[in-house]
């Protein structure tokens, strides 16, 4: 107990001078002012984006969310088996092999069980890897949005993949990862441009409570045939979060069509009834991470100021509850 009582009173006195702890996730190592229209990455600007890879091509991308954990979509995986897939961390460039990449085997592939194919609902899946992953400067996770943070339409985001350039592009799947800055759009106006397009043989809306929409500020929206399953990626405060997943979008860098990505916040539960499990190390806004530490520890420095002893009682109590 006491030794307890004594590191609690250590962290509280710290966390008195220490305001500016940050997450450790969702941090870019490139600034994002000049992205405009899609550009090469450059090493460490996309840090939680992998490609995810089955024997001989590449599948689809996705977001790192903790040293165990990838989001992707459900339909990039529906089919195929955990040991059959690889996900490669670290990298921008498809050829070769840098120092920075490393590349883990699946151990598990989890499809969310409302998926369904036909009008890409519930279009999301989980890779569990094979082994935690070592964070570096250019390998660490997006953060998961907590309830307090919304995101709506207006914002602006940013994706990133190895897709096409454009829709049947010959040249086929980017070498280099691709960048852009997109615009979060209502429901309704992204409802209305699928209306002008029939002929993607989607039954009923195409736009439900589970999706979002973005498009390029330019009006030419980047995801494109290999980008399924990457991260719309959206800033609040000094953090990136992961607020979509890449699922589908009408002839890529076709003028004015947006995007549609699979809402992670809709999803959360299902989310964090696997990630959560990886806690100490997982990339969220919300849960063990430093931010949320140094909340609770400068609650700590008003009671250690109001009541030392207080403290102590408190430490004794968590302890015999354990």
């Amino acid at each position: 107990i006491l030794i307890t009582a004594l590191l609690l009173l250590n962290l509280g006195f710290y966390g008195c001078a220490a305001d500016d702890a940050e997450p450790t996730c969702g941090k870019s190592n490139v600034g994002t002012n000049r992205i405009a229209g899609g550009h090469e990455a450059t090493k460490g600007e996309f840090p939680w984006q992998v490609a995810v890879w089955l024997p001989g091509k590449m599948f689809c991308g996705g977001t790192l969310l903790s040293n165990t954990w990838v989001l992707t979509s459900a339909q990039c995986l529906d089919g195929h088996n955990a040991s059959s897939v690889v996900v490669i961390l670290g990298s921008i460039k498809l050829s070769g092999n840098p120092k920075e990449e490393t590349a883990i085997p699946a151990k598990r592939i989890i499809i969310h069980p409302y998926y369904y194919f036909s009008n890409y609902s519930g279009d999301l899946a989980l890779i569990e890897l094979e082994k935690p992953v070592d964070f570096t400067t250019y390998i660490t996770p997006l953060c998961l949005p907590p309830p307090t943070v919304t995101f709506t339409p207006g914002q602006l985001c940013y994706v990133a993949g190895w897709g096409q350039k454009k829709f049947n592009d010959s040249e086929g799947i980017s070498d280099v990862l691709r960048g852009a800055e997109v615009r979060l759009i209502t429901s309704e106006l992204c409802q209305d441009y699928y209306n002008m397009k029939n002929d993607y043989n989607i039954t009923g809306d195409v736009i439900t409570n589970d999706t979002i929409c973005a498009r390029d500020i330019h009006g030419v929206h980047r995801i494109c045939r290999g980008d399924g399953g990457g991260p719309l990626a959206c800033p609040a405060g000094n953090s990136w979060y992961v607020v979509g997943v890449a699922s589908f979008v009408v002839l890529c860098g076709e003028m004015g069509h947006p995007g549609v990505y699979t809402s992670v916040p809709y999803y959360m539960d299902w989310i964090q009834e696997y990630v959560s499990s990886a806690a100490g190390r997982i990339g969220s806004g919300m849960e063990l991470n430093p931010l949320s530490l140094m909340s609770f520890v400068q609650s700590l420095c008003w009671m250690l100021i109001r009541d030392p002893w207080l403290v102590l009682s408190v430490s004794a109590a968590t302890w015999l509850g354990s």
